[in-house]
């Protein structure tokens, strides 16, 4: 639930006095960056909860910024269960959006709802692809485990003697299934958060690079690829009822053949951009389906995950079955 706080602008902290408040929200600045009217109280509708928000002077006092890692000012930092939470930039010079940061950040990260269903139906109003439901004896120790999360996910907590998370995905269900720990649910939320058929750039192609990645490629100026990328995406949103593809351990995305970024990886696999390619890949083992097997993609990813199908490899030959490594080595 999101507080309705006002928000009061404080003497700066010190050397002395940082460490007393260092928990409560701060606004770092340096005289260069901010205004006076940036300095001003910050006020923000019915005014519930009176909080401090205290400042520090970076230009005065270096040695704690630098410590703090405040290197893009102005920014602010507000603490909610022992895990901080920055926002920096032209965004933290503005009054109104420091109140909005600190508000949600040291608010519940799960928002109230009278029932699960009422839930849902707002979910499904504001056409919300992705949200979850957390249900236990104690709601503090569930939000516990989803904190690295906080303002990136929509939740809810309902109580209950059985505790369960539940993720809504694209209109499928899937509950979490291993123990309750910050890096499992963790887990559990990233995989879930994942597009289901996002446009690929540079930045997720690297960082996917250790997980099975199906990848459609094709050309946005062609009609007729155009139609092939929508027949991709509703095979795909089948595949939401299957827990081990959708988005778990293959992650599904496409891009065009004008992708500058990802040149190169094409180049190295020698890619025909004649037609709509998918490219199932992870590291430097490769597949190449063309049009005319598409039909046979849903059988080819169950052999991926089983380890049990022939990859190519970037600069090499096919690497082998798994079965047949191990009949060599026996």
């Amino acid at each position: 639930m999101l507080l309705s706080i006002s928000f009061q602008l404080v003497v700066d902290l010190d050397s002395k006095t940082f460490e007393r408040f260092e928990k409560a929200p701060i606004l770092f600045y340096d005289n260069s960056v901010m205004s006076e009217k940036a300095l001003q109280t910050i006020e923000i509708a019915q005014n519930n909860v009176a909080m401090n928000i205290y400042k520090i002077n970076c230009a005065v006092w270096t040695d704690i910024c630098k410590n703090e890692g405040q290197k893009n000012l102005p920014s602010v930092k507000a603490t909610y269960m022992n895990v901080s939470y920055t926002m920096s930039g032209e965004e933290a010079a503005d009054p109104e959006k420091q109140a909005y940061f600190i508000s949600s950040t040291m608010s519940s990260m799960f928002g109230t709802y009278g029932t699960k269903q009422q839930f849902m139906d707002k979910m499904e109003q504001q056409k919300h692809d992705v949200y979850f439901v957390f249900q236990g004896p104690n709601a503090t120790f569930l939000e516990g485990l989803a904190l690295e999360h906080k303002n990136k996910i929509y939740a809810a907590y309902f109580e209950s003697s059985t505790q369960k998370i539940i993720a809504f995905r694209y209109g499928s269900e899937f509950t979490f299934v291993g123990d309750y720990d910050r890096e499992s649910v963790g887990q559990f939320i990233r995989q879930s958060r994942k597009q289901l058929f996002g446009k690929l750039d540079i930045e997720e192609y690297k960082q996917l690079t250790r997980d099975w990645v199906c990848l459609f490629v094709f050309d946005p100026r062609q009609e007729s690829h155009k139609s092939k990328a929508k027949d991709m995406k509703r095979f795909i949103q089948k595949q939401t009822h299957d827990q081990t593809k959708a988005g778990r351990e293959i992650t599904f995305f496409h891009t065009s053949f004008q992708n500058r970024d990802l040149k190169n990886f094409f180049n190295a696999i020698k890619l025909d951009s004649s037609m709509p390619r998918i490219i199932v890949t992870r590291g430097e083992q490769f597949q190449v389906f063309e049009e005319e097997s598409f039909a046979h993609l849903d059988e080819f990813l169950d052999g991926v995950l089983l380890e049990k199908v022939q990859m190519m490899k970037i600069g090499g030959r096919p690497q082998q079955k798994r079965e047949q490594i191990e009949d060599d080595e026996l």
